[in-house]
């Protein structure tokens, strides 16, 4: 169990320490007044947290979304002229691969005595 980087073992010394500078009586308050302290803290972080991503989701995420869809339609002429000019290449590479299979010799009929 860790309290914000605080172990069991240094919770221990750390109260041991509390307890020579204050009088048990106080201790409860004290406990009482760090504990609230930690919520508060705890419930303040939590809030910016919210308000970040609220941030983020109202004025960056529109833009990122805005930029995103900008590319997209600038890339797309390019894009199916690639795969038209893919599929030209790909059809000219099976058309030599085919010339070369019936322009190659039968390697068995050349090797025979």
């Amino acid at each position: 169990m860790e309290f914000f980087g605080i172990g069991i073992t240094e919770f221990f010394v750390i109260a041991m320490i509390a307890l020579l500078f204050i009088k048990p009586s106080e201790l409860p308050a004290i406990i009482r007044s760090v504990v609230k302290q930690v919520q508060n803290f705890r419930v303040m972080s939590f809030n910016v947290k919210r308000e970040i991503l609220d941030i983020y989701e109202r004025e960056i995420e529109p833009e990122i979304n805005e930029f995103k869809d900008n590319i997209k339609g600038e890339i797309e002429p390019y894009k199916s002229k690639v795969l038209e000019d893919y599929h030209d290449a790909s059809e000219e590479i099976d058309e030599v691969s085919r010339n070369i299979d019936i322009s190659k010799p039968n390697e068995t009929e050349d090797s025979k005595p």
